[in-house]
C-alpha cells in the first residue's frame, strides 16, 4: 500500500464578486482513499461558486515524492500510489 498525503486542496472560481474558493484537502483525502480515480466536480468538493466553472488545484506526497495536480471542472485526477499520478 502507498503512503499517500494530501497536503492541500483547493477548488473554486474567480467571479464577479472576487474569488469563490473552498479548502478541499479532507475532501480529497477521503475520495483518494474510495477511489483512486478522483472526478473534480460539484458532487465530490461541493459548490462555492454557484454558476461559475470551477479550478482545482493539490499538493500531494506519494510515497515520500510531491505531486502538483491542477485541472478544471469536469475532469478527473487519477492518483496511482505504486506509480506515481498518471495523468489528468
Amino acid at each position: 500500500m502507498s503512503d499517500i498525503t494530501v497536503n492541500f486542496a483547493v477548488y473554486g472560481a474567480q467571479t464577479s464578486n472576487g474569488a469563490r474558493a473552498e479548502d478541499v484537502t479532507q475532501k480529497l483525502a477521503a475520495a483518494i482513499q474510495a477511489n483512486a480515480n478522483v472526478p473534480i466536480n460539484n458532487n465530490t468538493f461541493g459548490d462555492p461558486a454557484v454558476g461559475y466553472g470551477k479550478h482545482f488545484a493539490a499538493s500531494v506526497t506519494i510515497n515520500g515524492v510531491p505531486h502538483l495536480y491542477a485541472c478544471g471542472e469536469g475532469e478527473t485526477i487519477h492518483v496511482i500510489g505504486n506509480f506515481g499520478p498518471i495523468s489528468f
